[in-house]
């Protein structure tokens, strides 16, 4: 075996040993203690020049909390009066079915047309 074949064969195991070093894990449980968040209105939406505005709102929710379909459904809020303003005409948003949004509801404006 030559001196290059040996320092190959030198480099191939030590490679395959770092591999092995980092391919191997450890695990280890933590627990963070998170503190509750105070209770928040998260406001989502869009005013663009043209087109109806559309707003979501929420409440916010623990960063660890679960998350299910149940718990996704309880954070947003359905009652509300939405207002949005040009500073001289004043609108009132309604809740219904809206496909721009990702949820597939917002409070949108009714009618096509926009204030401004």
């Amino acid at each position: 075996m030559t001196k290059l074949q040996k320092y190959k064969a030198f480099l191939t195991g030590v490679t395959l040993l770092v591999g092995l070093v980092f391919l191997q894990s450890c695990e280890k449980e933590i627990t963070v203690d998170m503190p509750q968040p105070d209770p928040k209105i998260v406001v989502e939406g869009y005013i663009f020049e043209g087109e109806r505005p559309y707003v979501i709102l929420s409440k916010n929710s623990p960063y660890f909390a679960p998350i299910d379909s149940a718990a996704l459904v309880n954070t947003f809020i359905y009652d509300a009066v939405v207002t949005v303003s040009d500073g001289t005409n004043t609108d009132t948003l309604t809740f219904q079915p809206a496909n721009e949004s990702a949820y597939g509801f917002a409070y949108v404006k009714s009618s096509p047309t926009v204030i401004g």
